[in-house]
């Protein structure tokens, strides 16, 4: 029997690794232009969308402002407007938590 040594084993492991994946990639943009490989209906792929919560600091002007007005909208009881801003906010991939004593999480889609 002949020995194998690790490092031969690992290196092949990659290079096997390296080669799947373009394989794959190869396999995505030929379907991307000739739409060969398709998803039947009701077997779609859900692809998870990753949120990710943001200090109001990391906020544009624009977005902070949005915010204010729509805690503002609550804080009279403006609930049509209050909706429209969040629905706003949305559209543009955030998302507003609202949580106890009037504070909120803002989240980002990502």
């Amino acid at each position: 029997s002949s020995f194998i040594p690790a490092e031969q084993i690992s290196k092949k492991n990659l290079l096997i690794g390296e080669v799947a994946e373009m394989v794959l990639n190869t396999l995505d943009n030929l379907d991307d232009v000739l739409g060969i490989f398709y998803e039947p209906s009701g077997f779609e792929v859900v692809k998870e969308k990753k949120e990710e919560i943001l200090n109001i600091d990391e906020l544009t002007e624009e977005v902070r402002a949005l915010i204010l007005q729509r805690q503002s909208a609550k804080a009279s009881k403006n609930w049509e407007e209050a909706d429209a801003i969040r629905d706003q906010l949305q559209s543009q991939g955030f998302i507003i938590v609202d949580q106890a004593q009037g504070e909120l999480q803002v989240k980002k889609m990502a």
